[in-house]
């Protein structure tokens, strides 16, 4: 998974202020198969508000292999995936 800073341009169009933007999930991933999808939005982990990569770097070397983490992700439906349900949810992912 790859991520960068939420710009104002993208923070505009999710209707978010902070966040970390999720540019690429490798296709079957563990992140993948939890359901984060490029474009979504990080804005939560553990009940904590994320704004920066430096912030989601340290709470992700808190953990160990097997921890769960709960992120709270923000995204937008595309007219692509009309099925995809845009809005806030709770992902639990388990780390490697």
């Amino acid at each position: 998974m790859k991520v960068s800073e939420l710009s104002s341009n993208d923070g505009k169009k999710l209707n978010v202020n902070f966040g970390i933007y999720i540019t690429d999930v490798i296709a079957n991933s563990p992140a993948f198969k939890k359901g984060l999808r490029s474009g979504d939005v990080i804005t939560e982990i553990d009940g904590t508000s994320i704004s920066s990569v430096a912030a989601l770097m340290k709470k992700m070397a808190e953990k160990e292999p097997g921890d769960k983490m709960d992120l709270i992700i923000v995204r937008q439906t595309k007219a692509e995936y009309p099925k995809v349900i845009s809005g806030e949810k709770q992902i639990t992912v388990t780390l490697d």
